[in-house]
């Protein structure tokens, strides 16, 4: 992956149910499923290790402007109606560095 950013901002979310960590960025929007799942992997592991409660959820906006979610699949629908992309980068709780 080229020009793989290393920072992402992250929005912590508490509902009845989970805590999530909602993560937005275009660069998913290019990657294969399988880079997809190692990104998520590799950040849902840097939260734990920073001592972040909750699941990793990475969005993206589509060709159509309609958010997009790779979330676990009891919460994927409701994200996408609940947390547009907009809605969340004006709610940023912190950042997360890979190293």
């Amino acid at each position: 992956m080229n020009n793989d950013p290393k920072q992402y901002e992250y929005c912590h979310v508490r509902e009845t149910t989970a805590t999530l960590i909602l993560i937005p960025h275009g660069t998913f929007s290019r990657m294969s499923q399988d880079e997809i799942k190692k990104k998520q992997k590799q950040l849902q592991e840097t939260a734990n290790e920073l001592k972040l409660d909750g699941s990793v959820a990475l969005c993206w906006k589509d060709k159509k402007g309609n958010t997009v979610y790779f979330a676990p699949p009891n919460w994927k629908e409701f994200l996408e109606e609940r947390y547009p992309v907009d809605y969340i980068v004006g709610k940023f709780s912190g950042k997360i560095v890979l190293r």
